[in-house]
């Protein structure tokens, strides 16, 4: 019985870029000890899904999947070899909906505790693929997770809450050092978790070191205990200017942010955007559309406080979906039979084109769907 360890990359066509989904650093030496690791390289967009070429009959493959598609890949990849056990995880399968084949398993635990080891510690590591070992690109992105939580965790569209339990590595020995990997030009670092919490601004940020060329992306909540940490802590962080916040409030309007159960104000984000302003630092907002009950007012709110971005920054688009496992919509949006959908699909005419607004009026960028 044979196992095989399968993370993804990305080359931008007509970008000399490259993304690196490397879901198994956190335990490489977990994994290596139970088999091969192979990279598949396939763009995101690319309808296509790659071959899978597998050195054996029967056995078992984990792929670690980053988005919707690369569990697309699983499905047609299980169907060519019958005789593999296929087991899936990662963002991909948290933040959708699975249906079960016979030779797919998925899970959403960590590996970890899928492979029942106690009082795990893991050493991070990262093997970039053979074929760009060499290339002397512009940008190559990677990810590190620092934590596999998010202490508020009560957002009602959110399915992050379905498997919170399951989810949660206490993490000890962050990495505060990082070296370029690479040729690249700039390599950014992505620190994958939900939210950073405030003690991990004084006990990661702060005494964080970078080489030269290197940036990090971090994911913030856009609430109060974020505030502070940003009001307390940026003066004390070395590579404040190799990092790039970035946040979601998913909409600018109050009864929006109730609505959703955000846990926060539109006075607050706009102190936190504020510092971010003060200090200079490079962030990016997060927003979602798609929802059911926009009125105008809720356009007028959120186009009068975009003037709150004061310098030209990223504005990612997300589409509100719905699963029928209900994933922590269920409350507000009962899913139909069997299918997952977008709200959007439901709306009237008069909301469609309030949401089709939402994108013109605020010049919002599309980036990918939630």
């Amino acid at each position: 019985m044979k196992n095989l360890f399968v993370q993804f990359y990305t080359h931008y066509k007509h970008q000399s870029k490259y993304d690196l989904f490397n879901g198994f650093s956190d335990t490489w030496d977990l994994c290596k000890s139970k088999g091969d690791m192979i990279w598949i390289s396939w763009d995101w967009q690319d309808e296509n899904i790659p071959e899978l070429n597998l050195p054996f009959s029967k056995g078992t493959v984990y792929i670690s999947c980053f988005f919707e598609n690369h569990v697309d890949a699983a499905y047609k990849w299980s169907e060519e070899y019958p005789s593999v056990d296929f087991v899936i995880g990662g963002p991909g399968v948290i933040f959708n909906e699975i249906q079960s084949r016979d030779n797919i398993e998925y899970f959403r635990c960590t590996v970890e505790e899928y492979f029942g080891v106690n009082n795990f510690s893991y050493e991070w590591k990262l093997e970039i693929p053979q074929e760009i070992e060499n290339v002397n690109m512009d940008i190559l992105r990677y990810n590190y997770g620092i934590k596999a939580t998010c202490y508020w965790n009560k957002c009602s569209y959110c399915r992050l809450s379905l498997v919170e339990s399951k989810r949660v590595r206490p993490l000890h020995n962050f990495k505060n050092s990082f070296k370029k990997i690479s040729r690249a030009k700039e390599e950014i670092i992505i620190f994958y978790n939900p939210s950073i919490t405030p003690d991990m601004f004084k006990d990661f940020l702060v005494p964080l070191e970078l080489d030269e060329s290197m940036k990090i992306r971090i994911y913030t909540r856009p609430d109060k205990k974020t505030y502070m940490a940003c009001k307390t802590f940026f003066p004390l962080i070395k590579s404040l200017h190799k990092i790039n916040f970035s946040i979601a409030p998913e909409f600018l309007s109050q009864r929006m942010l109730d609505f959703m159960n955000k846990g926060t104000t539109i006075e607050t984000v706009t102190d936190i955007i504020k510092l971010y302003n003060e200090y200079d630092v490079e962030y990016e907002v997060n927003f979602i559309v798609g929802w059911p009950n926009l009125t105008e007012n809720d356009l007028v709110h959120m186009q009068n406080n975009m003037s709150m971005f004061t310098k030209d920054i990223l504005i990612n688009l997300f589409l509100l979906k719905i699963s029928s496992e209900g994933m922590g919509f269920s409350s507000i949006f009962p899913p139909p039979d069997g299918k997952r959908w977008s709200p959007i699909d439901e709306c009237s005419e008069e909301t469609i084109s309030l949401n089709i607004k939402l994108h013109e009026k605020v010049k919002i960028f599309p980036n990918s769907l939630r």
